[in-house]
């Protein structure tokens, strides 16, 4: 099977039909206004983050920003940029990779199976994206 029709036939599977729907309601949110969460962080790494911005702060002639702030920052990088591998490589994660080479089981196509990373393989096939 061409990895073009597999790929087809993946993208007709239920977990990724879910996914598309997912990723398209997140992209096409009409509210983006934020929501309070508590996280907990390790008193030692919120030392080092208050530090770190007391220190940027009194090199740029500022008032530090508050670390929840910072915090929120990060959290909201880290999460656009979990979005972006959603949208173009799903197989970014995990467990789209294992869908995929179990799809690639079911369809008789071991050979376009994806390595998890760091496993020792011939040259990577074409994946589905």
């Amino acid at each position: 099977m061409a990895t073009d029709e597999l790929t087809a036939a993946f993208l007709k599977t239920p977990a990724m039909l879910e996914h598309v729907k997912n990723i398209d309601a997140v992209q096409n949110a009409e509210d983006w206004r934020e929501e309070t969460v508590g996280v907990e962080v390790a008193k030692p790494l919120l030392a080092m983050l208050e530090h770190e911005e007391r220190a940027e702060a009194a090199e740029q002639g500022r008032a530090p920003t508050p670390v929840a702030k910072i915090l929120a920052l990060i959290i909201d990088n880290v999460l656009q940029e979990e979005l972006h591998w959603h949208v173009v490589q799903p197989m970014h994660f995990a467990r789209y990779r294992r869908l995929w080479n179990r799809h690639c089981d079911e369809h008789g196509a071991p050979a376009r199976k994806i390595p998890e990373p760091g496993q020792e393989t011939e040259p990577a096939p074409d994946g589905p994206f």
